[in-house]
């Protein structure tokens, strides 16, 4: 048994710091005593959290409060308030519960994909899902013939994973609806920044996401904390959360394999505002999957990184003096990957086009005879994308063989042909 399976919510180090500064009538801590203990026996029991992922379990919510923590840094949590602690801490455990959704829920999509039955699904969920399924790249007949139970449980735990920003904030809502006279708009602000870390930098920029001033003169930083918690959880490739025993146990599908192999050979080191990551992988394809984890990991540093540039986390506009939520972490990791015992020769075959050269080659004589031979190649293009727009277009309508739909159609869509001449060149 490893150490972290032993860990509890209320042993992690923000909890504590919480504890140091709260009265014993602490709002945030009452909240804490009153749903924590709910929300760890779901994760920890829940017993839906599909298979072929990584553990989004009660372990998977202590280690992303102790990144957090790690993240925030000494010298701001003392001056965070004890709401923003408060929801740090329950945003690490919640951002991802959706993942352990209601069993009946999971029980239907895979009866509907084996038998094409929809018994017990409301009209929403069987539309939602019939959507999704035809957006995938790949023929998907419902329901499955001879009965494929391995591919409809893969095809499901992709479902799940794709909404589950989405049901949390529906578990949110259905357990979570304790009043809070001190901060009432504390339920609405936690589905916000749970939901955050699976949005992109439009929603983190909106107003929504501005410091506040919430019950008894303390701030709510949601941009902020938003940030921490996006990069907690993408941090979290520890090994407890792909252990050999549960690995060895299930039937990982193929495509989820370097996942779980890959957490096995990583290291983090976070020092002095820079992250360090060092893997000592066992073949090249994880060793692909772990350059690709920390491409990832750069870019949503870089989304931080702009997000404090572009709307600096210490400026409020209600207050003169800077807040105290200071970013620390730079967007370049430094990386120390080596094949494991020289087993094999890591070579990056990727393709980088040169795009000046790609462009002179297409719009010039060198791929073609003449100069004007790609602008009639533009224009067949534009033609054919027009006649597939007018083809969905009149598919769509009741009766798509009525010739007089082809006039109304032609009205809205058409390709036009300019020529100008520039310092007598056309």
């Amino acid at each position: 048994m490893t150490q972290g399976i032993l860990h509890n919510w209320n042993e992690c180090r923000l909890w504590n710091e919480l504890l140091t500064r709260a009265d014993g009538a602490s709002g945030s801590v009452h909240l804490l005593l009153e749903y924590m203990p709910r929300i760890q026996t779901v994760l920890a029991k829940g017993g839906t959290s599909p298979l072929d992922f990584t553990l989004h379990d009660e372990q998977h919510g202590y280690r992303v409060s102790e990144r957090a923590f790690e993240i925030i840094g000494s010298t701001v949590l003392p001056n965070l308030s004890q709401y923003e602690i408060a929801l740090v801490i329950l945003s690490a455990y919640l951002h991802d519960i959706g993942m352990s959704p209601e069993e009946k829920k999971v029980n239907f999509l895979t009866r509907y994909l084996v038998s094409g039955e929809t018994i017990g699904m409301s009209k929403d969920l069987i539309e939602d899902f019939r959507f999704w399924l035809t957006n995938r790249d790949e023929d998907i007949v419902v329901p499955f013939s001879g009965k494929d139970i391995n591919r409809a449980v893969f095809l499901v735990s992709q479902y799940c994973r794709f909404h589950h920003a989405e049901w949390s904030e529906e578990w949110i809502d259905f357990h979570l609806n304790q009043d809070f006279n001190e901060y009432p708009t504390w339920l609405s602000d936690l589905k916000v920044l749970c939901r955050s870390h699976d949005q992109g930098y439009d929603i983190l920029t909106s107003d929504r996401f501005d410091p506040k001033i919430v019950g008894n003169g303390m701030i709510v930083h949601l941009r902020y904390l938003a940030s921490v918690l996006r990069i907690a959880d993408i941090l979290d490739f520890d090994p407890e959360r792909t252990p050999e025993p549960v690995f060895n146990h299930r039937s990982i599908h193929p495509k989820s394999l370097s996942y779980w192999i890959r957490d096995l050979s990583v290291n983090l080191l976070i020092e002095s505002g820079r992250l360090t990551i060092t893997a000592e992988p066992p073949n090249a394809l994880i060793h692909k999957s772990i350059d690709d984890m920390i491409a990832d990991v750069e870019s949503e540093l870089r989304l931080v990184r702009r997000l404090d540039d572009e709307k600096p986390f210490e400026i409020a506009r209600f207050r003169e003096k800077p807040l105290p939520h200071v970013w620390n972490l730079i967007p370049n990791v430094r990386k120390d990957i080596r094949p494991y015992q020289n087993r094999y020769e890591y070579i990056d075959g990727a393709f980088r086009p040169n795009l000046p050269r790609l462009l002179g080659l297409f719009s010039g004589s060198a791929l073609y005879r003449d100069s004007m031979a790609p602008v009639r190649e533009l224009i067949q293009n534009a033609f054919d994308a027009i006649r597939e727009a007018t083809a969905y277009e009149r598919l769509a309508q009741p009766k798509p063989g009525d010739r007089s739909l082809e006039a109304k159609i032609a009205q809205v869509h058409s390709v036009k042909l300019g020529i100008q001449v520039l310092e007598d060149r056309v």
